[in-house]
């Protein structure tokens, strides 16, 4: 993760290799429904169909470094 992704594509790129990492196999499609306050209560899915990848792509990155 040593560059910042720019397009839409490599942000779900990059999105979906850090939920690969940080999130259990069984808990995906949990964390991906589940409303987070960082999206300002969308869940991350919806915020991703919203065009918001950027917000998913802070909040995994925050989710990474233990924040």
């Amino acid at each position: 993760m040593s560059q910042v992704p720019c397009t839409s594509n490599e942000y779900r790129q990059t999105i979906a290799a850090l939920v690969a990492e940080l999130i259990p196999p069984e808990q995906y499609y949990c964390w991906m429904l589940t409303s987070h306050s960082a999206l300002n209560g969308d869940w991350p899915a919806l915020a991703m169909q919203k065009g918001n990848e950027a917000a998913v792509y802070q909040l995994l990155v925050r989710l990474k470094q233990g924040n």
